[in-house]
């Protein structure tokens, strides 16, 4: 929790970085690392990286996550697939690659894809 001050020392706001999202909302199907590839490739998914998945033959790793940055509102398991990013290729075979996260749970639980707030975790 940060407390910050205004100008005559009072109180100004309370931030609460790390909220317990712990609270049980419900117990939801999720969806196989397969599936979330098809969406992945077809564009559904959030990413701070600026460029859209240059095809399926870049996906190098997938694994199950929860997000837990600053504005999430619950946990909930995302595939994070890496991904290279030919845009990026370096000098001496060096590659960068980029996240890009698809939603684990069955798509007819979901009523709004979430933000993404910068944040990489």
């Amino acid at each position: 929790i940060e407390f910050n001050c205004g100008e005559n020392g009072g109180l100004s706001s309370v931030w609460i970085s790390q909220p317990d999202l712990s609270d049980l909302v419900g117990n939801y199907p999720i969806i196989s690392a397969e599936e979330a590839r098809a969406l992945l490739l077809k564009g559904n998914y959030i990413t701070s990286v600026p460029y859209e998945v240059p095809g399926g033959e870049y996906i190098r790793r997938v694994e199950l996550v929860y997000r837990n940055g600053d504005y999430e509102k619950y946990y909930m398991p995302y595939y994070r697939f890496y991904v290279e990013l030919p845009e990026e290729q370096r000098e001496h075979g060096l590659k960068d690659y980029g996240a890009y996260y698809v939603p684990a749970v069955e798509g007819s639980y979901l009523t709004d894809m979430p933000t993404w707030d910068g944040s990489f975790n």
